[in-house]
């Protein structure tokens, strides 16, 4: 499932947007010449006079802090301070670096403090909401890159609270960063090579690859099964994400249900013999299995109780579907809603799984749930420090691939996060470490909130962009559009418009994009795309 995040405005970029502005040489990476960056246009410390800012009634200068308090607790929303309206603009790319303290955590269930970047014009949409918490009283400190919209004028950052508490903001910095320039690529002078230990030359260039949720009998008969089976054929897709369900398979104990082994076995045969290629989701933990406390709203998310049974659904897994499958996924999105358990327990149940799996096939190659990119965004939900946790509890002894998550609405920032992602690799030696982008999506919606609906022009250009650019980048090897077709019957509005096909099957100029990529894309890599950002983790001076 998609991260429900509020995303970007849509910034539709051409192909021919490609490449790279900055950098600077991390450690074992390649050395590309540095070109100097634009000095901060705010630099705001504890105990200077708050230029260009604005404070509400709300917010106060105490001790030399800024200090926002909740003093109307009904009233849902409060905004403490705000950046000048005219010191951002639309089209331009910034890295806010806030230091804080949390004075009051709220005692209401809805209670956040969060920082937004927001404009009021018509159409306008959050970009995004992070939220900001911490032990109370003790420093915190969170780095944010925002790429504003084009065509939006009078952005502000805001500092606020929902519901209840209080917030001290010790230093805040607003950093002017680069943007991909295709202007650079006209550049006689510059010279780039690819960083890490290994230059990924040699690797298939087998990019295109799709979500569904086949297994889900309420979703698909089996005759709608072979349809969309077809379909994907048609289109050209390389790859295939299928999840096989622990809480399906085994709803009522640890006896498999027959219907659903039987959906599967429709799923895996008509995969082969279509020539496409499944990546096979391990998921899900029923609840007669799960350590979940009482009353838990996602059961499924926890722990299993006992790892013997965990083990004994993987075996059958395998067993029945490892001749059709090369590639495993352990869970979804454990950095937000999928794993309500702790990380270090996260790699326990990975262990186990990749035990079975490198047991009965040892050629097998396994990656992470895909990470969400709210592991980044720092939202309310998720769990900012799962992959460098997961990379100290021993990533590299698990996991073959990286596979993460981004719902960004433009390219551009696919890239972005790329190589946030990548450079953390680096950082532990990593860098030559392939990513599998296993969902990746635009929604057609209406989004009341903020009066702004997406069409699916969009979705098909969005969707032309994200395989003309993200699939040129070095590290990665897979990028898995989601979704097949439209989840009418989904209570989120949002989550109802991911497909290339509707509901009924009638198709959407996406699914013709998506086609038309398979059949006309060259193969090729540039390592340029790589060399973005990689001062991202040098610590702000």
């Amino acid at each position: 499932m998609p991260t429900p995040i509020h995303p970007c405005q849509s910034i539709l970029w051409s192909a021919a947007c490609v490449l790279l502005t900055v950098v600077c040489t991390l450690t074992g990476g390649a050395h590309i010449a540095a070109q100097p960056l634009d000095p901060p246009i705010l630099d705001w410390r504890r105990g200077q006079k708050p230029a260009m800012f604005n404070l509400t009634p709300q917010a106060e200068l105490v001790d030399g802090s800024i200090v926002g308090r909740v003093v109307e607790p009904d009233n849902k929303w409060n905004i403490f301070f705000t950046t000048d309206a005219d010191l951002l603009d639309g089209g331009e790319r910034y890295r806010v670096i806030v230091d804080y303290r949390v004075l009051d955590a709220g005692a209401a269930d809805n209670a956040m403090l969060y920082m937004v970047m927001r404009s009021d014009e018509p159409g306008a949409q959050w970009t995004p909401t992070v939220k900001l918490d911490g032990e109370v009283g003790e420093p915190a400190s969170v780095t944010v890159d925002y790429l504003l919209p084009d065509g939006v004028s009078g952005h502000e950052l805001r500092f606020c609270a929902r519901a209840d508490g209080a917030l001290a903001i010790d230093r805040l910095r607003i950093q002017p960063l680069p943007r991909l320039d295709a202007a650079v690529l006209a550049d006689p002078d510059l010279s780039l090579t690819a960083p890490g230990p290994a230059d990924f030359e040699g690797r298939p260039f087998e990019p295109f690859a799709l979500c569904a949720h086949l297994d889900r009998v309420h979703f698909y008969t089996d005759e709608q099964v072979e349809a969309a089976l077809d379909f994907a054929e048609e289109l050209g897709v390389q790859t295939f994400r299928v999840g096989v369900s622990w809480t399906r398979m085994m709803p009522h104990g640890p006896d498999a249900h027959q219907p659903y082994l039987d959906r599967l076995d429709r799923i895996f045969t008509g995969l082969e013999r279509r020539g496409i290629e499944p990546l096979l989701v391990i998921i899900g933990v029923p609840s007669w299995a799960s350590s979940a406390p009482p009353g838990a709203e996602r059961p499924w998310s926890y722990m299993p109780r006992d790892l013997d049974q965990f083990r004994d659904y993987v075996r059958l897994v395998v067993d029945r579907y490892g001749g059709f499958a090369d590639f495993y996924e352990i869970n979804n999105e454990p950095d937000w809603h999928f794993w309500s358990s702790s990380i270090a327990d996260y790699m326990t149940y990975s262990r186990a799984a990749v035990e079975i799996i490198r047991e009965l096939d040892p050629q097998a190659r396994v990656m992470n749930g895909g990470f969400s990119g709210t592991g980044l965004w720092y939202m309310e939900g998720s769990k900012p420090d799962t992959f460098a946790r997961i990379l100290d509890l021993g990533f590299a002894e698990v996991f073959d691939i990286l596979a993460i998550h981004t719902y960004d609405r433009t390219a551009e920032q696919v890239i972005y996060r790329v190589n946030r992602w990548q450079a953390m690799l680096e950082s532990k030696g990593l860098g030559d470490t392939p990513i599998w982008i296993t969902e990746a999506g635009f929604s057609v919606w209406h989004n009341e909130w903020n009066n702004v609906t997406t069409t699916e022009a969009q979705q098909a250009d969005y969707l032309s962009d994200l395989y003309n650019i993200v699939t040129r980048h070095p590290s990665v090897e897979k990028v898995f559009w989601y979704n097949l077709r439209n989840k009418d019957h989904y209570k989120r509005p949002r989550e109802r418009g991911f497909g290339l096909i509707q509901n009924d099957f009638t198709t959407k100029p996406a699914a013709d994009v998506y086609r038309r990529m398979t059949h006309e894309l060259k193969p090729g890599r540039d390592p340029r795309l790589w060399q973005v950002d990689r001062w991202l983790d040098i610590p702000p001076q």
